[in-house]
């Protein structure tokens, strides 16, 4: 009898699971985005330099993408975002020199045949988790922004 419950009980989770997969795409997440010309994707926040690969690691999570090649150099971290889709974007972060030590500006850059909502929703997802993260050690991912 237990183990007619616990295969009963495995098939439900199961079965959420897949439906949980199976969500709108891309997620629908409004971003506050600065286009540039040839379709670049310019967004700035306020945060904590160090928190940068945390919140571009959580963000990658968030909207389904890959981060491929993340490192930094001389106060920029580089490195390219890669959609379930195959499409793919170059990605830059740096200090924002108008807001000081706590302005930061990220920067994505989408092929020509990429879906930018993927990227701009990938952007979004970083800005809210710097913002989660500024002036604190931790904060949880289910936090009020998200």
């Amino acid at each position: 009898m237990t183990r007619l419950w616990l295969g009963m009980l495995v098939g439900v989770v199961g079965v959420g699971m897949l439906a949980g997969c199976a969500g709108p795409w891309p997620p629908r997440v409004p971003a506050r985005v600065v286009p540039q010309g040839s379709g670049v994707l310019e967004l700035r926040s306020l945060g904590d330099w160090d928190d940068v690969e945390a919140s571009l690691l959580v963000a990658a999570s968030q909207s389904q993408c890959a981060l491929v090649g993340l490192s930094a150099e001389g106060g920029v971290w580089t490195g390219e975002v890669v959609s379930v889709h195959d499409d793919r974007a170059g990605v830059r972060v740096e200090r924002d020199g108008a807001n000081g030590s706590a302005g930061i500006v990220l920067t994505i850059e989408p092929s020509p045949s990429s879906d930018r909502g993927v990227f701009a929703a990938f952007g979004e997802h970083a800005v809210r988790r710097l913002r989660q993260l500024r002036g604190v050690r931790t904060a949880p991912l289910d936090g009020p922004e998200w």
